[in-house]
């Protein structure tokens, strides 16, 4: 009887690892299976914290990861290199976006697809890009860009107007 229960116990463990190993695969986007994806590139003046894994969407679905992010050769941009979906061709004038998943969310790729007939192959290059938008530097320039155009024309007028809470 002893046997037995041992027995059984050691398979749930088994089985329970197995689950454990299963779920980890899958929630970290590992794959056995051999899927082939295709590569391509898309250099960015700024990555803005694009980090390798990230997703790559279109419409925002899904369609590929970030396989890495690198300087370019010329040290003066950022290349990353996307891992796209077999079944999913973009047109050769699609546009790459580094885009903010809420507020202050992680960093991904959208893809805007263009109008083009003829598609990327593997290795291609997405042309058309744009870095991220780094929210505080919008908020700086939106607070702080008219002080500065008011300091610059020296306006006292235009200083004390900017900062009127009044009500009325």
């Amino acid at each position: 009887m002893k046997l037995d229960s041992e027995l059984v116990v050691g398979w749930l463990v088994v089985l329970v690892l197995g689950g454990l190993v299963y779920l980890s695969l899958q929630f970290g986007q590992i794959s056995f299976a051999g899927t082939q994806h295709y590569r391509l590139t898309a250099e960015f003046s700024d990555a803005g914290g694009l980090q390798s894994g990230a997703r790559v969407e279109v419409a925002g679905v899904e369609i590929g990861r970030v396989e890495s992010v690198a300087l370019t050769d010329t040290l003066t941009q950022a290349r990353a290199t996307l891992s796209i979906q077999p079944d999913i061709r973009l047109p050769r004038d699609s546009r790459a976006v580094i885009k903010t998943a809420g507020l202050i969310g992680e960093r991904f790729i959208d893809i805007e697809i263009g109008p083009a007939a003829e598609t990327l192959s593997s290795g291609g290059r997405i042309q058309h890009t744009e870095s991220a938008t780094d929210i505080l530097d919008t908020v700086g320039q939106v607070l702080f860009g008219n002080l500065n155009a008011a300091e610059q024309t020296g306006s006292a007028a235009a200083d004390d107007s900017m900062f009127d809470l009044s009500l009325d």
